[in-house]
């Protein structure tokens, strides 16, 4: 393919910190990468660890956001005491937009 369509893109994907969001971003930034982008995947630094061997072998990039929260608050049962959308919007926005600054 020659022309604009043929050009690599640099590319932040973002999910918030839940697996049933993360699991999708992460085929996406697999395909992505997979055409020659350069993908940045990022979410809660929480989840590092669970995701350290599927983007260990990746061809994308990993960067785990520092917003101060665990894997177990993350993970609690009760519905209640997890992060809603609107926090994890609020504290993520500032830590994704420093991130695009840095690419």
């Amino acid at each position: 393919m020659n022309g604009p369509a043929a050009e690599k893109k640099k590319v932040v994907a973002y999910a918030i910190p839940m697996m049933g969001h993360v699991n999708p971003v992460l085929r996406l930034c697999t395909a992505l990468a997979s055409r020659g982008h350069e993908v940045t995947f990022s979410t809660s630094a929480a989840l590092a660890p669970k995701l350290a061997n599927t983007c260990s072998g990746s061809r994308f990039s990993f960067h785990g956001l520092e917003d101060g929260l665990t894997e177990e608050k993350l993970k609690t049962p009760d519905a209640a005491k997890n992060p809603r959308f609107e926090e994890m919007s609020q504290l993520h926005t500032p830590l994704l937009t420093a991130l695009v600054d840095t690419l």
